[in-house]
């Protein structure tokens, strides 16, 4: 089972534990899944992408509100067939995965009939909780060592 954490102001503590380091200062190759909230479109970018252009050197911290939409299922799928980036990936059991996953604040607390924007945080919560179960099943008998869910 993956582990679920509620923060009431996640930036500040990803602030405290973070400080002033950016996606260049990692020691290991990291990808970081995002999601434009523009275009809505999920993305990653990597330490290696930070270290070729300073402008995908990013604080650490910076990135630590979610959107509805979870990205973790196309992070995975990144690494394990980039060959360039994370050479040494075989398997699942190569990766340890941190999502910091959003909320729906209020969507199903309200009483009567639900709002269309109520019902789309709703379904929303329902497939980034989807994407959350399907990933931690991936990580087999890893799941409780590999793959944190905040």
């Amino acid at each position: 089972m993956s582990m679920s954490f509620r923060c009431a102001r996640p930036e500040a503590l990803f602030q405290k534990v973070f400080g002033d380091l950016t996606v260049r200062d990692a020691a290991m190759p990291l990808l970081i899944p995002c999601y434009d909230m523009a275009s809505a479109v999920p993305f990653v970018f990597s330490r290696a992408d930070a270290v070729e252009a300073d402008a995908f050197d990013f604080l650490l911290w910076g990135g630590a509100s979610a959107a509805v939409a979870n990205p973790t299922a196309v992070a995975l799928t990144h690494v394990l067939h980039n060959k360039r980036e994370f050479p040494f990936t075989t398997g699942m059991a190569d990766l340890v995965v941190l999502s910091l996953g959003g909320s729906a604040p209020g969507a199903a607390s309200s009483l009567g009939r639900p709002s269309s924007s109520s019902l789309l945080r709703i379904a929303g919560a329902c497939q980034a909780d989807m994407v959350d179960q399907a990933v931690s099943m991936a990580f087999e008998e890893r799941r409780a060592t590999n793959y944190v869910r905040i």
